[in-house]
């Protein structure tokens, strides 16, 4: 049985696609989980949902619109997924 996340997001997921977006202002937000780096427990260091996670995120100003995000580090993967899935809601390039 799928939750009503799953089922917004595979939504989401599907109806975001071929966008005529003119504009994209992307960004990261920084927060953490359970714990500051600092203060994460050793036996939780290093695993993802302890501690820094960041949010990619990006929005179309005109219509306010956010195209697409993701949670993750702030890392070079991170940036190239973010941006992949950003160019493959799109239906040509933006300005």
């Amino acid at each position: 049985m799928l939750d009503r996340a799953s089922v917004a997001a595979a939504h989401q997921d599907a109806a975001l696609r071929d966008l005529p977006c003119r504009r994209i202002e992307a960004d990261e937000i920084h927060s953490f989980c359970y714990a500051r780096r600092k203060n994460v427990p050793p036996e939780r260091a290093g695993q993802f949902g302890y501690g820094d996670v960041w949010t990619w995120v990006a929005i179309d100003p005109e219509t306010k619109l956010v195209v697409s995000w993701l949670l993750g580090d702030r890392e070079a993967g991170a940036a190239r997924a973010f941006m992949r899935d950003l160019a493959s809601r799109l239906s040509g390039r933006i300005n």
